[in-house]
């Protein structure tokens, strides 16, 4: 078997054959079908992401495939079922197999390569706008990065419920791939875009100087930061946060894995997976790649890459 480590932090990937590793009773071993590349990935190999190598570290988050075995202890009806693996950053699927604990799978059924998509981007759109607060149809949110797979999933499914969504993009060619009720360009007149409505929810991609969007969302509204293009600390102007009551909130994908019940695990990924198969949701594949291919797959750019081992 093949699979992709990092050797060292900061170290470029390489590519391990002939490895084996060993079945716990509670594990499962997956025959992996498909496994994107994130920008996340990129950062866990420089040591900047939430979990920090362990070196010689597995690499890739999540995943798709199929269950080849089940030790004694864990579920035997899983085996031959199609799977979606969900992120640790420490078993890797960037490979042939994956071990991993039995919880760290959910069987769906669909496209192997959609579903490789569906752990995190889907899962971070759904959980943002349904666990930080209560939106009714007709309720105005407002999403920056709208044009990646965050951003279009959460456009997806909030007019899906209803919702009208203000989408903030870098340049008048995303503006063009994103089907919002509003767009905001770059440094555009987020007030202008929304006229006499406001935002209840902000779900913020990483602006570090959040003082243009603010006065758009409404008092007592909220701003989810969900990831951080620059590496900076969104800023909140303290008359907002303190005389309008804006809070600034977080979401981290493997916190919300590690803290949400398995049974609601199970209910939100057979949604989403369901909402694959209708059209609703999905996410262009730019190229795959073999495991064999791994330097041309990291340095390409432009679209999702996955890896078909």
């Amino acid at each position: 078997m093949s699979r992709l480590i990092l050797p060292a932090v900061g170290d470029e990937a390489v590519l391990e054959e002939n490895y084996e590793l060993p079945l716990g009773p509670g594990d499962v071993r997956v025959a992996v079908d498909a496994a994107p590349v994130n920008p996340a990935d990129h950062l866990f190999m420089q040591g900047w992401f939430g979990v920090y190598p362990q070196v010689p570290a597995p690499l890739g988050g999540e995943g798709a495939g199929r269950v080849v075995a089940a030790g004694a202890s864990a579920d035997q009806s899983l085996i031959g079922q199609q799977v979606i693996i969900l992120p640790t950053f420490t078993h890797g699927s960037w490979a042939d197999e994956v071990v991993v604990p039995a919880s760290g799978v959910i069987p769906v059924s669909g496209d192997p390569q959609q579903l490789a998509l569906l752990s995190v981007n889907p899962a971070t759109a759904y959980a943002l706008l349904n666990d930080y607060v209560t939106l009714s149809p007709g309720d105005w949110i407002g999403v920056s990065l709208a044009n990646s797979a965050v951003g279009r999933a959460v456009i997806a499914l909030a007019r899906r419920s209803g919702l009208k969504v203000l989408a903030f993009v870098r340049s008048e060619e995303a503006a063009a791939s994103v089907t919002a009720d509003a767009v905001v360009v770059g440094d555009g007149d987020v007030l202008a875009a929304l006229g006499p409505a406001r935002l209840s929810v902000f779900f913020d991609g990483g602006a570090p100087d959040l003082s243009a969007v603010v006065p758009a969302v409404a008092d007592g509204g909220t701003i989810v930061t969900f990831s951080s293009t620059t590496g900076q600390s969104p800023v909140v102007p303290f008359g907002d946060f303190l005389y309008r009551g804006i809070s600034l909130r977080s979401f981290y994908i493997l916190r919300w894995l590690a803290t949400t019940p398995r049974e609601r695990l199970v209910s939100v990924y057979t949604s989403l997976a369901e909402l694959l198969a209708d059209g609703t949701l999905g996410t262009p594949v730019a190229a795959t790649y073999p495991l064999s291919a791994y330097r041309e797959a990291l340095a390409h750019t432009g679209g999702k890459v996955l890896f078909t081992p």
